[in-house]
């Protein structure tokens, strides 16, 4: 009896063990976080407040890249945001950048919107015009703030 219940609780150990190895193996190739094939580009915001590495990159509503790397610049303390692009997407020079929300809960993305020049930003290259992070916390403050100065003036009597 004594036998069967150290069996029962070895292989009741060996699951547990296995089943956290499938966990992790499910969770790395779920991540997102496998080498793309594509080429690098570069945009620069004031704040990428929320943006992690691994984030997708869209155009069209479409998933067309990742984000593979951050950086401050030291000269202009500015983000630097290196982002691999699917290699069969070509962006024209134009073409400007957006930090997104996907939901009020959290997680980001960036958003590409396509311009209309000829030229094309080439691998390494970097997107001109950028749109930052909008962090959420501050902009319910503002809207919360103008509902109250709103309801104060429409509450106090008239002079």
């Amino acid at each position: 009896m004594r036998i069967r219940r150290q069996y029962t609780r070895i292989a009741t150990g060996v699951l547990v063990l296995v089943m956290g190895a499938v966990f992790v193996v499910f969770a790395f190739v779920g991540s997102g976080l496998k080498q793309a094939d594509g080429y690098q580009i570069h945009a620069v915001f004031n704040n990428i407040d929320g943006l992690v590495i691994g984030d997708a990159v869209h155009l069209a509503g479409l998933r067309v890249g990742t984000v593979t790397g951050q950086a401050l610049d030291l000269d202009t303390l500015q983000a630097v945001v290196t982002m691999t692009i699917d290699s069969g997407v070509v962006l024209s020079t134009d073409t400007s950048a957006a930090i997104i929300s996907e939901s009020l809960l959290g997680g980001k993305y960036i958003r590409l919107d396509p311009g209309g020049d000829e030229t094309t930003i080439e691998p390494g290259g970097q997107i001109v015009y950028s749109q930052d992070s909008i962090i959420l916390e501050e902009l319910l403050e503002k809207i919360v703030l103008k509902a109250e100065a709103a309801r104060k003036s429409s509450s106090s009597p008239p002079e």
